[in-house]
């Protein structure tokens, strides 16, 4: 290695090393002289080679190829690198600002003849792919260069989550604590996520997550404790495409209690409830769950039960001591989240229900937030195997355009299928329709008595590889869409879960004339306001130059002011009325709908700036998306398509249904 290569990678130590907070101390942590670390002048990339001396355990003050003159503290006691229950990490926070700044001085990309950057654009077909394994330990510089955004990570947040990204393999064949650096250059921010290989580039696969704007030192920082053997795929992205730095270290891992970590605590079937005392576990879930919001500060315990003939299977978790919900899983592999069964429950006692379960060994992992000192208790009962009804399963129930809506009844279905927008589901049922002749579109519905409702449309049955989208889930009791472009006569199946465990859940679908999204522009002010008939569309724009030219209503709240308008006006002609219909399912931004009467006896007919009594509004429908669903009688209505707050604008979609 270069010489200058060797002085960056010993400041890149020092800064890693410097991210774990109070866990390193001065000498190393154990008093050994020889674990000291010298700063210099503190001027990074001037390869002056005296900014960082780190002398070897064995006293000698020259780097003579010993593994311990190239690694900070490794003198034989893991505590003097890092303490892997002290430092809290991988927290989900907002991108701090980019910045300006100089390069970092990097050693050559690690490219090859099949990995030209270090890193693929996307999950290789065939672990572990070309690029080289972070298991070596060694730093491996990557970058961007014609890679594209796509893959997802939770914590990547709107800046980072906008620049490139790609994968890296890990390959461990021992069990191994793992921490995972990823070191950004040029003033950007960078991005790392763990997945198993099972689980490569997907959110419900997704293990740890970090970002540098959250990271002591802006080093992005992963830990694992006692990672199984097997191969694992690390996301980077970056938030400018700079390069970054990534590196995986590796070290022996400390002693585990039972179900602390896999194998598992054995659970018999229809016996005894079994106990476990999380005392002495490690403070940061290992594991963690589908439903649990992350694994830091989260405590978890796997358990295991074994079916010898299919069975109806009934999981019930409580937690004794302490407070708080806990959560629980049931994978198909020990302590791999991208295994779990659908239906991921958060509750002060978890009852997960699986009608008909396959023999088999299954895995619970139980999770719960705080420290450690709570017990779980695992109880699994069994019944005779029965048949669910057919709206529990592939190919579900059929339904028939416009006709009154099919109910199931929630207690007889179980959570079959995975949805990307609602992993807590504890129910979902199938329905099939036909796709409708040329020149119409379908408004799926879906409705739920208790809980939320989510709803995901697929042209092949079960299978996330045909989702159409987009997911949506709501906390109301009601989820509708327009899908356009579906193929006559080509059977499609709307998967409608809920998040409750009794009641009702609905579906149905009606076709209307097919609209093609129509783009709009200078529609800010009331004077210049698009005009919709009867009839609906679908309309897109851009607010990024807009105004705020009107006052929210009332009920909308006090928590979006400032938001820029684009503005509509509707007009009802039928004697009735008409069921109207709004969404901004696909808006860049956290969009908000209001829609005010145009009295024109009252104020002009141009003018919407005022607040009216009766007005209607929503934010945060379907996540950042809003909604509304209301009867309009026969009138003229300003529709408001605006942002929550001034910093919410940009390209957005507009869609308006109006139904009898």
């Amino acid at each position: 290695m270069r010489r200058e290569c060797r002085v960056w990678w010993l400041a890149f130590c020092s800064l890693t090393v410097a991210a774990c907070g109070s866990a390193v101390r001065p000498d190393g942590g154990d008093g050994t002289p020889g674990d000291q670390v010298i700063v210099g002048d503190g001027i990074a990339g001037d390869n002056g080679g005296n900014d960082i001396v780190n002398p070897p355990t064995d006293g000698d003050m020259t780097d003579n190829g010993m593994p311990a003159d190239d690694v900070v503290g490794l003198d034989g006691d893991p505590t003097d690198v890092f303490d892997p229950d002290a430092t809290p990490t991988d927290a989900l926070v907002e991108d701090i600002p980019l910045v300006d700044g100089p390069v970092a001085d990097v050693p050559s990309p690690d490219a090859g003849p099949l990995c030209a950057n270090g890193i693929t654009n996307v999950c290789p077909a065939t672990a572990p792919g070309p690029c080289p394994n972070l298991g070596d330990g060694m730093p491996h510089t990557v970058t961007f260069t014609g890679l594209t955004t796509g893959i997802p990570a939770s914590c990547e947040g709107m800046t980072s989550g906008a620049g490139p990204d790609g994968i890296m393999p890990l390959v461990i064949t021992t069990t191994q604590d793992v921490v995972i650096t990823a070191m950004p250059t040029g003033g950007d921010v960078v991005v790392i996520a763990l997945y198993p290989a099972a689980g490569c580039g997907t959110l419900a696969g997704e293990t740890r997550c970090s970002n540098s704007s959250a990271a002591m030192g802006g080093v992005a920082r992963i830990q694992v404790s006692s990672l199984m053997p097997g191969t694992y795929y690390v996301q980077v992205a970056a938030g400018r495409g700079s390069p970054a730095i990534v590196q995986a270290m590796l070290t022996m891992p400390r002693p585990r209690m039972m179900a602390d970590v896999c194998p598992a605590a054995t659970v018999v079937p229809d016996g005894a409830p079994t106990t476990l005392s999380t005392t002495g576990f490690a403070t940061d879930a290992d594991y963690g769950t589908t439903c649990g919001g992350g694994t830091v500060g989260h405590v978890d315990a796997v358990f295991s039960y074994t079916l010898a003939a299919a069975r109806d299977v009934t999981v019930t978790v409580t937690a004794t001591g302490g407070g708080g919900n806990i959560t629980a899983d049931v994978t198909t592999a020990c302590g791999d989240r991208s295994t779990a069964l659908p239906g991921c429950v958060a509750a002060a006692t978890v009852m997960r229900r699986f009608r008909n379960q396959a023999a088999g060994t299954y895995y619970i992992t139980a999770d719960y937030m705080g420290g450690p000192g709570r017990s779980f208790v695992v109880t699994v009962t069994t019944a005779a195997p029965t048949m669910p009804p057919a709206a529990d399963r592939c190919p579900g129930v059929a339904l028939t355009a416009g006709a009154a809506a099919t109910v199931i009844d929630t207690a007889t279905i179980a959570a079959d299928y995975a949805l990307a927008c609602a992993a807590g589901n504890r129910a979902d049922a199938v329905f099939n329709f036909m796709g409708p002749a040329a020149g119409n579109d379908v408004v799926l519905f879906g409705t739920s008595t208790t809980g939320g409702t989510s709803m995901q449309l697929q042209s092949m049955c079960g299978m996330a590889a045909s989702n159409i989208p987009a997911c949506l889930s709501t906390g109301a009791g009601s989820a509708w869409q327009r899908y356009r472009g579906l193929t006559a006569g080509t059977t499609y199946s709307g998967i409608i879960g809920t998040g409750g465990i009794t009641g009702m859940l609905s579906g149905r679908y009606v076709t209307i004339p097919t609209a093609a999204p129509m783009a709009t522009m200078g529609n800010d002010l009331c004077t210049a306001a698009t005009m919709i008939t009867e009839a609906g569309g679908i309309f897109t724009g851009n607010t990024m130059a807009f105004a705020d030219n009107t006052n929210l209503p009332a009920a909308c709240g006090g928590g979006c002011g400032g938001g820029v308008d684009a503005m509509y006006r509707l007009t009802i002609t039928s004697a009735g009325g008409r069921r109207v219909l709004i969404s901004t399912v696909g808006s860049a931004f956290d969009t908000l709908v209001f829609i005010r009467t145009l009295t024109p006896a009252a104020m002009p007919a141009t003018d919407c700036s005022n607040q009216r009594a009766g007005d209607i509004c929503n934010d945060n429908y379907y996540g950042n998306a809003a909604a509304i669903d209301v009867r309009l009688p026969v009138g003229q209505y300003w529709i408001a398509m605006s942002g929550c707050g001034g910093a919410a604008r940009g390209a957005y979609t507009l869609d308006v249904i109006t139904l009898p």
